[in-house]
């Protein structure tokens, strides 16, 4: 009795090594690529997605820096107009007030600047940029999860 099992057994097991499995990809099928790898030249699909988002980041920050200096240029405008406003008053304590918040929104419009100047010399954000990348650079290939 022992033998017939074993021999039962012994049989099934060569049968489910000659047979492909479901769960396993038979040999005469073509063979697949890992997902995230595909023909030269190509990108996976996760990384184009994340090439598009660090594009649209780009064209976010450009667009935010230029109305950030549209809108400085007016504020400049604006200190220029208040300072022409306080020499004509002829109360000295009113012109002085008036000099100093011109004076104060100068200073912050200086301080905005000078912000302003280090975004740009930064490199510009997205997915991988900014976090120890430099311009020009590729993150690296993504590995097949296995």
């Amino acid at each position: 009795m022992k033998i017939v099992l074993s021999v039962f057994l012994f049989s099934a097991m060569l049968l489910g090594q000659a047979t492909p499995s479901s769960n396993q990809p038979s040999q005469s099928s073509s063979p697949q690529a890992p997902a995230a790898a595909g023909p030269r030249g190509e990108m996976s699909p996760n990384r184009e997605m994340r090439e598009e988002r660090r594009q649209q980041m780009m064209q976010q920050h450009q667009q935010a820096m230029a109305e950030m200096k549209a809108d400085m240029e007016k504020m400049r405008r604006m200190v220029v107009m208040m300072r022409s406003e306080a020499l004509k008053v002829q109360d000295v304590s009113t012109r002085d007030a008036m000099q100093t918040n011109a004076d104060l929104w100068g200073a912050l419009l200086d301080h905005m600047q000078k912000h302003m100047t280090q975004m740009e010399q930064m490199p510009h954000p997205g997915m991988g940029m900014g976090m120890g990348m430099r311009p020009g650079t590729q993150p690296p290939e993504e590995k097949p999860k296995q």
